[in-house]
């Protein structure tokens, strides 16, 4: 859409066509190297940056096109240009080529030899943060051919060789030489240890190493073969047996010996286990004294079913009522466990919570006493409307302001709350975040909500004392059923991150783009390039940079 302004007649000629094909190709992406002075090359090269930002981040680029990009921006380079337009520079695009996953390995080669030339060009100057992120991003992105890792592997940062190693395609030889590394950083260690396709014995070294993290990046990996995680499993470190205890692949025998450790954290992992055998998971929940927690995970484990379970608890102990009342699938069970509760609000809460408490039971539980009660069982999506309705005008802002993320509260009811929210809800911000971001809300909803938001002068405009309000604004930006006129009052908001979040919205008309796209500050070009309408040019324009 900012291209396409510069395509619009003058006054007195025909209104323009709004259909990107009305975009002229050669004053939009093509003519980026003009060297010639006035505000119409000024002009041009502002609209190139910002075009060629919105197609370094569009997925759906060609190949071809990716590479016309790159190529580009070796020529800005060469004449010692670097920057397109203020906020724009060649390593924000190239950063953003680098990211995309439509990036093939042809073009991240390209990129990467541009950036290899950028850097010896810049040997003796401090680069900026995205100056530093475009070979790690490279590194990263699983597009990338495992002669580019390789060649990156011998990077002279660990950070990019640490991506290196936890890159899917880096072939298994270079895993072993970066193992094998004299610094032996820690960054790489633990890459080369989560990464599946790193070999058998590369993993069996690094789990006798004496770094407590390159141990646990092995106990964490599912390709470890089964000898290196019942090493392990005799290690004494609490991190290594926590990430042991995670692992899905797991041996049953590994598991057993893991059940009696004596740290409740790794019993509870091994009690939520997929591979836990039966008797394991019911020998936990016989234990009097065994932690609460493990036994909770152990009653949900879908290795037993329901009548082992309630066989297992009593309900009449002490002990056993509030795990029955927070695993429990009986509703009857639930409802007489809700009215013998009484004053024992863990009993309560864990009731409010179970998505098979009835109906009756929740709506009784939205009126209790107890404040974590009320709060669990606005929380509830089995919450009938009813309960809805009470939470929605719950004393308790905080009871109300859960009861909105509820997926069963209508937008009815959501409208209903906005018109009666009171100044300190205005002004406190977990209400409002509530609403402008929830699915449901609809577009009356999102205009009454901005229309009663207290309203701050420009003049006394504080970025760290309105952090609440952005955030509300911010939502209310990316909502996609906020109305036009919510969208164009927020274009000129005072934060740059608010009128970001504006300029990708997808309701955003060409003329409000247009305007946003020649700021020149960072954010709001940013999300200029990611707006849809700006990306369809881009596609368009894809085809004749290609040519």
């Amino acid at each position: 859409a900012c291209l396409a302004e510069r395509s619009a007649p003058r006054s007195g000629a025909s209104r323009p066509s709004p259909r990107p094909a009305a975009v002229h190709p050669k004053n939009g992406l093509v003519m980026l190297s003009s060297k010639s002075g006035g505000s119409r090359d000024s002009r041009d090269r502002r609209l190139t940056g910002l075009g060629l930002l919105a197609l370094a981040q569009h997925s759906l680029s060609s190949e071809r096109c990716l590479r016309n990009v790159v190529r580009v921006l070796g020529e800005a380079g060469r004449g010692g240009d670097d920057r397109f337009y203020p906020g724009v520079r060649d390593s924000s695009i190239a950063l953003a080529v680098a990211e995309n996953p439509a990036s093939s390995e042809r073009v991240l080669d390209e990129l990467s030899e541009w950036d290899r030339r950028r850097a010896e060009r810049r040997e003796r100057i401090a680069l900026s943060y995205h100056d530093l992120s475009v070979a790690e991003a490279i590194a990263e992105n699983e597009n990338s051919s495992p002669r580019l890792l390789g060649a990156l592997a011998e990077h002279p940062r660990g950070v990019v060789r640490a991506k290196v190693a936890g890159n899917r395609r880096t072939p298994p030889d270079v895993l072993k030489a970066l193992a094998a590394q004299r610094d032996r950083s820690g960054l790489v260690l633990i890459a080369v240890g989560r990464n599946p396709r790193t070999p058998e014995r590369v993993l069996m070294d690094l789990s006798a190493l004496d770094s407590v993290d390159a141990r646990e990046a092995v106990a964490s990996n599912l390709n470890a073969p089964p000898f290196a995680l019942r090493a392990l499993a005799s290690d004494d470190d609490a991190q290594v047996l926590l990430a042991l205890s995670c692992n899905e692949n797991l041996p049953p025998d590994v598991l057993a010996d893991l059940s009696r450790d004596e740290r409740w954290t790794v019993r509870r992992n091994v009690a939520q286990h997929r591979r836990t055998d039966p008797a394991i998971l019911e020998d936990f929940l016989t234990r009097r004294r065994e932690s609460p927690w493990v036994r909770t995970a152990a009653a949900w484990n879908s290795n037993l079913t329901a009548e082992e379970v309630a066989s297992a608890l009593d309900p009449r102990s002490p002990c056993d009522r509030q795990i029955v009342a927070g695993t429990s699938r009986d509703p009857s069970l639930l409802d007489r466990l809700a009215t013998e509760g009484g004053s024992n609000e863990a009993v309560l809460r864990d009731v409010a919570g179970n998505p098979f408490a009835p109906a009756e039971t929740l709506e009784r539980l939205s009126r209790s006493v107890h404040l974590r009660v009320r709060v669990v069982a606005a929380l509830n999506p089995r919450s009938p409307p009813s309960a809805l309705r009470t939470a929605l005008a719950d004393p308790d802002p905080h009871v109300r302001a859960v009861a909105v993320r509820n997926p069963r509260a209508s937008p009815e009811c959501l409208l209903r709350l906005v018109r009666s929210m009171s100044h300190h809800e205005l002004v406190d911000g977990e209400m409002m975040e509530a609403i402008a971001g929830d699915d449901k809300s609809t577009g009356e909803c999102l205009a009454e909500l901005f229309r009663r938001m207290p309203q701050q002068r420009r003049s006394n405009y504080d970025p760290s004392s309105s952090s609440d309000q952005r955030s509300v604004k911010e939502r209310l930006a990316m909502h996609p059923r906020c109305p036009p006129s919510v969208l164009t009052a927020l274009s000129i908001d005072e934060s740059p991150d608010v009128r970001g979040a504006v300029a990708a919205h997808p309701g955003m008309t060409a003329r409000n783009l247009a305007r946003m796209g020649g700021c020149g500050i960072r954010p709001v070009l940013l999300g200029v390039a990611r707006n849809a309408t700006v990306r369809a040019v881009a596609d368009h324009l894809s085809c004749s940079i290609a040519a």
